[in-house]
């Protein structure tokens, strides 16, 4: 829905409404689940655009992924509340941890932007075009994007491990295409000061970030990549710190990599993609109760093979992936894999709508069992103590099958 303003200025609505019905069995306990975003995250979007003359427009993005299921959350921006979560196998003491109030509670990528010569500048809270790599990139073949299926987003099977979608406080800079070809380049003010009162007051502290994208399409090939680099602040670090996730709290200095990319080419009859991705950081890890110097370091590859066949109204989509932990602070885990395979049928209803069904099923070896959540089973083959830094799963594998609707406006 576009909204004109006046004869040079608009203003654009637009968004996704995604629904599904699914039932699954997550290490061992059996479920139902009526959730959002199975094929494409729900999202609404306002941008606008005006010629403000002399080759310059004026834009701008806010966009709002809207939690309309209570009980489910985008994988990226939404705050569980409740009270602490218990360990496998004990009673929950206090609110369900996925009691997620419905409503506005997803922030997704807002900005304003002047554009100039080809230019793009953004500023605001910007998108990496890593996930623009792995979610949307390969040129269309991975179809799952970060909803069921998907070896990229979080929920009931992740294969990768990169959570970073989009930061605050950044500027984006994308260059004019030519011969197919634009690039990206994504920092923030790398603020490590705090301000505010101790009670009450605000504190504003970023980590220091960099990017640099590269993306080609052109007939029936289209690649990209992206290389992401965090280096863990001052503030934000501690010299030792507890291994209850499979990323230790890095000391300050530390830089972790992100290396993505994909590549996809159009068959005619399909279209077939690789998606990778690399993440290893400079860290000596610490045990959670003594600073146990020389565990590795984050060193883990994510692979992902797609296809996506159209045939009339139908597309048929098709995924496998690998998880891999070459070395990592929890020990335990290390050399161990998750893996994903993922079946998806889509029917268009019309041009915006379409029915879909989607079935993913996998192992999560290199998960941490003492942050995965059964309730009431316990799953883990090994306790937390103070020389253990994370607990290997018992009940590995995982399934899902779901049936939904996706609406775009």
């Amino acid at each position: 829905m576009a909204v004109v303003g006046a004869a040079s200025a608009q203003v654009t609505i637009s968004g996704i409404m995604d629904a599904y019905v699914g039932s699954g069995n997550s290490f061992g306990q059996k479920y139902s689940v009526l959730g959002q975003s199975g094929a494409r995250t729900t999202t609404f979007k306002f941008n606008g655009v005006e010629d403000v003359g002399g080759g310059i427009k004026a834009k701008f993005q806010f966009e709002v992924q809207p939690q309309f299921v209570a009980g489910d959350g985008n994988a990226y921006n939404t705050t569980i509340w409740g009270a602490g979560l218990g360990n496998n196998g004990s009673a929950q003491t206090g609110p369900s941890p996925n009691q997620i109030a419905s409503g506005l509670a997803g922030k997704g990528q807002s900005f304003v932007a002047l554009e100039a010569a080809g230019f793009d500048v953004r500023l605001g809270t910007n998108n990496v075009t890593g996930i623009d790599v792995q979610v949307n990139g390969a040129g269309g073949a991975n179809g799952f994007g970060t909803a069921i299926g998907s070896g990229y987003g979080a929920g009931f099977g992740s294969t990768s491990q990169n959570t970073y979608t989009r930061f605050e406080e950044s500027i984006k800079i994308i260059t004019p295409e030519i011969n197919g070809i634009k690039a990206t380049y994504l920092t923030n003010l790398k603020n490590d000061k705090a301000y505010g009162s101790t009670t009450g007051g605000y504190t504003l502290r970023r980590p220091a970030v960099s990017e640099w994208g590269a993306l080609y399409a052109n007939g029936p090939v289209t690649l990209n990549a992206s290389l992401l680099s965090s280096k863990q602040s001052d503030n934000e670090a501690t010299t030792t710190s507890t291994s209850t996730t499979n990323y230790t709290a890095l000391t300050s200095g530390v830089t972790t990599k992100y290396t993505s990319y994909s590549a996809s080419y159009d068959l005619g009859t399909a279209r077939i993609g690789f998606i990778s991705q690399k993440v290893k950081n400079d860290a000596t890890a610490y045990n959670s109760s003594t600073a146990i110097a020389g565990n590795p370091a984050t060193d883990a590859k994510w692979q992902m093979l797609t296809a996506n066949i159209p045939v009339g109204a139908y597309r048929v989509l098709i995924g496998s992936g690998k998880y891999s932990l070459v070395n990592n602070p929890a020990t335990i885990l290390n050399g161990q894999k998750n893996t994903l395979t993922s079946f998806a049928l889509e029917y268009d209803l019309s041009k915006r709508t379409y029915l879909y069904g989607r079935f993913q099923s996998g192992s999560n070896g290199a998960s941490n069992g003492a942050t995965t959540l059964v309730n009431g089973a316990v799953d883990t083959g090994t306790s937390i103590t103070s020389g253990n830094t994370a607990a290997q799963l018992k009940t590995q594998s995982f399934n899902l099958g779901a049936i939904g609707i996706s609406h775009a406006f």
